[in-house]
C-alpha cells in the first residue's frame, strides 16, 4: 500500500466518524444508521445494537428535549489492509436537557463527559463503512446522571 493509499483510508475513516456524529446531533437517524454496515455493532451507553435497524430504532425514540453536541478529538487511524482500518478517537459530550424542544441556541453549561472511542472501518464495494463502534467514559461529571 503506498503512503498516498494510506492517507486516503484514514481520511475516509476520520470523515466516516465525523459524518455518524454531525447526523447524530443533527437528528438525521436514517443517515446515522445508514453509515453502519447492514450487521453493525453500536455499543451504545451499555446496550449493544445490533444491526442498522435496530440503531434506528433505538435512535427515533431520543428525546426532542434534550440537545447533544460531540466533539470529535485526537483522531488517529490504523489501516490494517486496503479494506478494513481501526479509529481511535475522544469525543467530548455537551448535553442540553431542556424539558421541551431545544431552542437554537441551547444553553450550555460544560461538557458531561469525554469518551474513548474504538471504530471498526470496512470498505463495502468502495465505500467506508462501520462495523462496530464501541467506546467507554474516561472522564464523567458526577452531578450530571447520564442518559438512558
Amino acid at each position: 500500500m503506498t503512503p498516498e493509499e494510506r492517507r486516503a483510508i484514514e481520511w475516509d475513516c476520520t470523515q466516516l466518524l465525523a459524518r455518524f456524529y454531525r447526523c447524530l446531533d443533527e437528528r438525521a437517524y436514517r443517515e446515522t444508521a445508514d453509515l453502519f454496515v447492514e450487521d453493525g455493532e453500536w455499543l451504545r451507553m451499555g446496550e449493544l445494537l445490533s444491526g442498522r435497524d435496530k440503531i434506528l430504532s433505538v435512535l427515533e425514540q431520543r428525546s426532542e428535549s434534550v440537545a447533544i453536541r460531540h466533539l470529535l478529538s485526537n483522531v488517529l487511524v490504523d489501516v490494517d489492509s486496503p479494506e478494513s482500518a481501526t479509529v481511535h478517537a475522544y469525543v467530548t459530550v455537551f448535553i442540553h436537557r431542556g424539558g421541551e424542544p431545544a431552542a437554537s441556541p441551547a444553553t450550555l453549561e460544560h461538557p458531561v463527559a469525554i469518551w474513548s472511542l474504538r471504530v471498526r472501518c470496512v470498505a463495502v464495494e468502495g465505500v467506508w463503512k462501520t462495523q462496530s463502534h464501541r467506546g467507554e467514559r474516561v472522564m464523567v461529571r458526577r452531578d450530571v446522571a447520564p442518559l438512558p
